[in-house]
């Protein structure tokens, strides 16, 4: 499966560290040096410093990669489920090396070399992936999404409430039954209204917020008119002898 942040790393060279057994025989390497005191020379010493250093390099490149990505994909706010996925390889790919590059430092006797070193692993960033705000991948915020969704529907309720109302009063006349048909039609669209207010008041994005708000502004209240035909004898009350 092709793996954009995989290939990028592998085509800059990152990569080889981390492939296989390299990295635990890196470390075990120098773990193995290290096991027995009489028998470590100097020249062992610089050589297991020498790859704690390449190890650490290692991590610092894919922490900065891993984060260098990171901000690119929250540039325009949202983050996909393909960005994420990429986001998240390429932050378990810097722990990685990190992990390894830390057992390296550990294995190394104390000195300016091993407190160097891990002063460069203290300072790698907090790498943190961020959730997935654009699952469909439309370019929009996935809360925009919902609450424009919402928006359509309380708009979808009002039309009806409002078609309704002219239907049941073309003749004239509203028999208890139809009044109370259009006070339903009403309070579907007010609790559609209300369910799509929440939803435009919890968005974060202010463009997105007013264009929605502006919409549900428009919807002006149905008023349900009185019953004067209570008796659905089709005749106004009052003009019947």
């Amino acid at each position: 499966i092709y793996n954009p942040v995989s290939e990028s790393l592998i085509n800059e060279g990152f990569m080889p560290w981390l492939v296989g057994a390299g990295l635990a025989g890196a470390v075990a390497a120098v773990a193995s040096n290290l096991s027995d005191d009489s028998d470590h020379s100097s020249d062992n010493n610089e050589a297991d410093v020498n790859v704690a250093k390449q190890l650490v390099q290692n991590a610092e490149q894919l922490n900065q990669k891993a984060q260098d990505l990171i901000n690119n994909a929250q540039n325009d706010g949202l983050i996909s489920a393909q960005e994420h996925k990429a986001i998240q390889d390429a932050v378990d790919l810097a722990n990685q090396a990190e992990e390894a590059a830390q057992e390296a430092v550990d294995a190394l006797p104390e000195s300016s070399d091993k407190n160097d070193l891990q002063d460069h692993l203290d300072n790698l960033s907090n790498l943190v992936v961020p959730p997935v705000n654009d699952a469909n991948g439309n370019g929009v915020d996935d809360a925009v999404d919902a609450a424009g969704s919402l928006v359509t529907d309380a708009e979808n309720q009002q039309q009806a409430a409002e078609d309704l109302l002219d239907e049941l009063q073309a003749d004239g006349l509203i028999t208890p039954e139809e009044q109370a048909q259009i006070q339903d039609a009403i309070d579907a669209a007010a609790d559609a209204k209300d369910t799509a207010q929440q939803a435009v008041d919890a968005l974060a994005d202010p463009e997105a917020k007013n264009e929605l708000q502006d919409r549900l502004d428009a919807l002006d209240p149905v008023t349900v008119p009185p019953v004067n035909d209570a008796n659905n004898d089709g005749i106004v009350d009052g003009n019947n002898s």
